[in-house]
């Protein structure tokens, strides 16, 4: 099976557009949620660069064991620099690893603001945001960008599932060919 890795800062949508993936008509689909992982599993890392890197290998040794398993993960991740997310690739697999960049321009991202972390940055309360004063490297060649500024939460996920099932039918085909 696949990791579908959705990659972008703080309130793009990442999660938002996962569950709208998951209660489509796509079976056996598994969500990891970074937030979520930080509860847990990744509940002794920070948010340097480092502990961001430490976070995307845990996720992605997670992801490769689900799908190992026979199940569609959805990792919802920031996943900040280009390193972190072939790290993730290599881990999980070239020919398993789809990498959707979710964008979208700050100004409507501190409109938003559904975890409250652009005012809580603004105040002081927290440091080391993605694109404020942490880096965020945009993927070099994602398979999908979409940009939740411009598109509707159901066009990105209908989006989604389209370039998916279209990479996945390619990737297939190879697998095939190259089997004969």
């Amino acid at each position: 099976m696949n990791t579908i890795w959705l990659t972008g800062i703080s309130g793009v949508g990442k999660t938002t557009i996962a569950n709208g993936v998951k209660k489509s008509k796509l079976k056996d689909v598994v969500i990891i949620d970074g937030d979520v992982l930080r509860l847990g599993v990744c509940a002794d890392l920070g948010f340097s660069l480092e502990d961001r890197e430490r976070n995307a290998k845990r996720c992605a040794h997670i992801c490769k064991m689900l799908n190992d398993n026979g199940f569609l993960v959805i990792a919802c991740l920031n996943s900040p620099m280009e390193k972190h997310r072939q790290i993730a690739k290599k881990i999980i697999g070239e020919n398993n690893f789809f990498l959707a960049y979710i964008s979208c321009d700050l100004a409507t991202l501190r409109k938003r603001d559904p975890k409250d972390l652009y005012a809580q940055y603004d105040a002081g309360l927290i440091k080391n945001m993605l694109g404020l004063d942490l880096p965020y490297e945009p993927p070099e060649k994602p398979d999908l960008t979409l940009n939740t500024a411009f598109f509707s939460e159901q066009t990105c996920i209908g989006h989604l599932i389209r370039a998916y099932a279209q990479w996945k039918i390619k990737k297939d085909r190879n697998e095939y060919s190259r089997s004969l």
